[in-house]
């Protein structure tokens, strides 16, 4: 099985996520969107060739790109489903592991500049990992 990893700082943005769920809409939600974020990430690491293939996810700049809404179908139904999934992984492959870099709001990725500042704090994790590893 393929697996994948969250660096420090990476869990941090999770982490920040998940809180501004729970505030907004509650421990059960947080928990789902938890769910759905690891779900999609493992999806990521066993499945990056057919979610390329199938258009599912992208590479950008040497970069995984992929929406988390396709790993709903991996959650199982006793937690819950999330309504409307709003972010995106952005990851790299590093021999059998997916490591995820940063999870943005999907909004970052329609305009240049945002995805630009996305891709620029993914390389900089990408960095301070290496440097750690």
């Amino acid at each position: 099985m393929a697996r994948f990893r969250y660096p420090t700082e990476t869990e941090a943005i999770v982490n920040g996520i998940l809180a501004s769920t729970f505030n907004e809409f509650g421990e059960l939600a947080a928990l789902r969107y938890q769910a759905l974020i690891s779900a999609a990430a493992q999806d990521l690491a066993e499945r990056l060739a057919a979610l390329l293939r199938y258009g599912l996810a992208k590479r950008r700049d040497g970069l995984i790109v992929c929406h988390i809404r396709h790993g709903k179908g991996r959650v199982p139904r006793a937690i819950g489903r999330v309504g409307k999934p709003r972010h995106v992984i952005l990851a790299e492959l590093r021999g059998d592991c997916m490591v995820v870099l940063n999870v943005v709001p999907d909004w970052m990725l329609t305009t240049e500049a945002s995805a630009e500042q996305a891709h620029s704090t993914a390389r900089r994790i990408q960095r301070q990992d290496d440097e750690q590893a």
